[in-house]
Parts: C-alpha cells; sequence; structure tokens
C-alpha cells in the first residue's frame, strides 16, 4: 500500500494545506496515521478523493454540497453534476454574448 505525506499528497493533488485540512475537518478525508517523524499519512484511495473533492469544487460545488454528492446514490450525483454542467454552460454562452457585444461596441 502507498501511503503519502500531507506534503505529498498536496503536491500530486495540486491543493494546498489549508485545503486538506478544511477537507478532514468537515470529515471528507482523514489521515490513516502519521509515520516514525509524526508526519500525517494519507492511503491511495483518500488521495483520490481528494482529487474528486477538488473536481467538484472546480466545477462550483461548496464543500458542503460536496459532502451531500458524496454520500448519495451515483444516480443522484450523476443528476446534481450534470445540473451544474448545465449551469456553467448557460454561464459560458452569457459571458460569450457579452464578450461579442463588447468586441462590437469597441470595435475590436
Amino acid at each position: 500500500m502507498t501511503l503519502f505525506t500531507l506534503k505529498q499528497i498536496c503536491e500530486n493533488c495540486n491543493v494546498k494545506r489549508r485545503a486538506v485540512q478544511g477537507y478532514e475537518k468537515l470529515g471528507l478525508v482523514s489521515a490513516i496515521g502519521k509515520n516514525k517523524y509524526g508526519h500525517l499519512l494519507y492511503d491511495s484511495q483518500c488521495k483520490d478523493k481528494i482529487i474528486q473533492i477538488k473536481q467538484y469544487q472546480d466545477i462550483g460545488f461548496s464543500l458542503k454540497e460536496i459532502k451531500s454528492l458524496l454520500s448519495c446514490s451515483i444516480q443522484q450525483r450523476n443528476s446534481l453534476i450534470n445540473t451544474q454542467i448545465e449551469k456553467m454552460s448557460k454561464q459560458i454562452d452569457y459571458l460569450n454574448k457579452v464578450i461579442e457585444i463588447i468586441k462590437e461596441e469597441n470595435k475590436l
């Protein structure tokens, strides 16, 4: 079993130390122990979960929403993710329209 220190988790998952600590505080992840130097250790399942949490954050879910996502059925989760993707697509369309209007008005 591969184990990672907090520093390695942060580097591998591209998250800040504070983010992982926040995930732990909310009960989303937890260290499985400590090494001989007292550094927290995480397994590969925890690493995968942190990556998943970060992806959910990247598409606009709050940590509270993510906590619910992780405990609901796959069908419910997929439905919520699809709804979030639709919202993001509408935002993209809106922003593209705004950009075009600004370009036209400023002859860019």
